[in-house]
């Protein structure tokens, strides 16, 4: 679906852009791949993920105020 890229590399950064600027086919197949991947998320998957986040570090924070 797409490359990682180092923050503040911009030689990487512009290694995968010639690869990608290169290779037609790679990127029309990543680019479906992304498109499926987006395709099953949802904002109400992303709130239900962050509020499991939420309630493990509250939970978890919690035990410790009370000496659990």
């Amino acid at each position: 679906t797409g490359y990682l890229i180092h923050w503040r590399c911009p030689d990487a950064y512009a290694l995968r852009l010639d690869v990608l600027l290169a290779n037609p086919g790679l990127r029309e197949s990543m680019g479906s791949a992304a498109r499926a991947k987006a395709g099953t998320m949802s904002w109400d998957e992303a709130a239900d993920r962050m509020l499991d986040v939420y309630v493990s570090v509250i939970g978890t924070t919690w035990a410790r105020a009370v000496g659990e």
